[in-house]
């Protein structure tokens, strides 16, 4: 009897023992292992959606800069267009001599709706001067205080855009600015000249 429990006890004892041996194995190898390469297939997992997404943001970025290019080259073509025209000539038989209708201000006050942004004005701005026909700003800030147009460029042609006569020269856009714009934008001209002073030389 007693070599009988004495057997039992052993056995019992071996299963423990060796199921003991099982548990840690598996759980100090066969875990981490599996635990491990799970990690690793979701990092590989994470980076290949990692690189998608790189991929298709780079292609967007492409695309927006593409149509951002068209658009600044379909923009510079209207104002181009506007800045070739020529008044008709006048009777009286005089001999016709070509005149513009437009100056480059003029010009980007015509295609003013199609800006978004102060940078969109900046870079139009930027075309007409790399195309020779000059910055268009750059006739008002030489009769007005420096800066004066800093960050107001969008918002002074889609004034002049809704101006009731429409604003084509750079004498009436110095006007509209003296006589409308910079009061009712809170900015004030020290010595305010006129156009007709500075053409008569009054202006120094």
């Amino acid at each position: 009897m007693n070599a009988i429990a004495s057997g039992v006890g052993w056995s019992l004892l071996s299963t423990v023992i060796v199921f003991t041996a099982l548990f840690l194995i598996h759980f100090c190898y066969v875990t981490p292992k599996r635990m491990l390469a799970e990690i690793t297939n979701e990092l590989e997992l994470a980076n290949t959606r990692a690189d998608q997404l790189m991929k298709e943001r780079n292609a967007i970025q492409l695309e927006l800069t593409g149509k951002r290019e068209q658009s600044q080259r379909h923009i510079l073509l209207e104002m181009t267009t506007l800045l070739q025209e020529k008044a008709p000539p006048a009777g009286g038989g005089a001999p016709y001599v070509p005149t513009k209708i437009y100056d480059p201000i003029g010009a980007l006050i015509a295609v003013s709706e199609q800006f978004n942004t102060e940078q969109d004005v900046i870079d139009a701005c930027h075309s007409l001067a790399e195309a020779d026909y000059g910055d268009p700003f750059s006739y008002l800030e030489l009769l007005l205080p420096p800066n004066l147009f800093h960050g107001k460029r969008l918002k002074f042609i889609k004034d002049a855009k809704l101006n009731q006569e429409p604003i084509k020269t750079e004498k009436q856009a110095y006007d509209f600015f003296c006589n409308f714009w910079a009061d009712r934008n809170g900015i004030t001209l020290p010595n305010e000249v006129r156009i007709s002073d500075i053409l008569k030389g009054n202006w120094s």
